[in-house]
């Protein structure tokens, strides 16, 4: 991530390690972007733009989740204050 003030866009990004992931989503409180996917032959990797980085509500945790979404839809891996609190890493599927 980088939010510095002299530049007037905050970037996000990071690797893709799971090729089961299709789409990386990065969501603030108002605003949620799907992340552009680069392939490379060192890897997969994904980057988004905002032009704000959102600030939490007063009494609000912080709004930022970062997910990885595979092809049907459902999510494989998160990071963020969910309502059951902070998680990070590869969601379990439960059979």
């Amino acid at each position: 991530m980088l939010n510095a003030p002299y530049i007037p866009i905050v970037i996000f990004g990071g690797v893709i390690n799971d090729d089961n992931i299709t789409t990386v989503l990065v969501k603030q409180r108002t605003l949620s972007k799907q992340a552009y996917v680069i392939n490379l032959n060192q890897g997969r990797y994904w980057y988004v733009l905002f032009d704000t980085l959102e600030q939490p509500e007063m009494n609000e945790s912080d709004p930022l989740k970062i997910e990885a979404i595979e092809k049907n839809g459902e999510v494989l891996w998160k990071n963020g204050i969910y309502e059951d609190g902070f998680f990070s890493g590869r969601i379990t599927k439960q059979k």
